[in-house]
Order: structure tokens, then sequence, then C-alpha cells
């Protein structure tokens, strides 16, 4: 779920850690848990010890900075063309094939959009390099 438990993730000393006390038992297991992507905005975790919101736990108080602006959008990943393939001569020479006999068709091509597309179908069909 990628999820993080704030408390765990500022440093602090054991006793401002303590969410339940009871008698002699204290610990913690009052969290605030939070969205892995939304953990910049949260700047402070920390327990108030004076305040008892139920009799034996206590308050547990997260500081949040929510900008206004709103999130970027995730850049779609462009895979990259594997040129460096070019250097096994086997594929150096299928790829020279293929642009050989495609070039009529760039050629006769009527607009700059169907003679881009036809060149880029012969740069991603670049062929796999043969495994010895």
């Amino acid at each position: 779920m990628e999820l993080i438990v704030t408390n765990t993730y500022f440093k602090r000393q054991k006793n401002k850690l303590v969410t339940y006390v009871s008698g002699g038992t204290v610990s913690a297991n009052d969290y605030l848990m939070l969205g892995r992507c939304d953990q910049r905005y949260i700047k402070n975790i920390k327990v108030i010890a004076g305040e008892k919101c139920v009799s034996q736990h206590r308050l547990l108080v997260g500081d949040v900075f929510i900008s206004s602006a709103p999130r970027k959008a995730k850049r779609m990943h462009i895979p990259r063309m594997k040129v460096w393939k070019l250097r096994d001569p086997d594929v150096k020479q299928e790829f020279a094939r293929l642009v050989t006999d495609r070039k009529d068709e760039v050629f006769e091509a009527d607009s700059v959009e169907s003679k881009w597309n036809a060149m880029k179908e012969v740069w991603q069909i670049m062929p796999q390099p043969v495994k010895r």
C-alpha cells in the first residue's frame, strides 16, 4: 500500500513516543500512517504528554504542511533507442538492409508526418544482436 509510519520517521526520545500509559506499562501503540508520496507534507509528529484524549492514551499530533500548488503530473517514460547494438556487425548489416528496403516508402510519402512515421518504424524495429 506504500504507507509510512510517520511516528518512526522522526527521531524522538523514548518518553516522547509513548502514547499509552497504564500503571507501569508504557507503549507506543498509536500511529499516524501516511502515503509515501505524501511524506513531504508531514513536518513533525509529537505526543503531547499533558493532554489525555482517553484515560490512558496520550494525544498524537502531526504537523502537516499542505501547499495550494497542485501536484505535478508524472512524466511518461519514453524508451531510449539502443544504438549501441549497431556495434554488432550482424545487427548493423540487418539495420542497413531495413533502411534500404524502406527508403522508397519514405521518399514516396506525401506529407512530413507520413515520412516521419515511416522512418520511426524503421528505427523502432532495430534487430536484436545474434547470441553466439
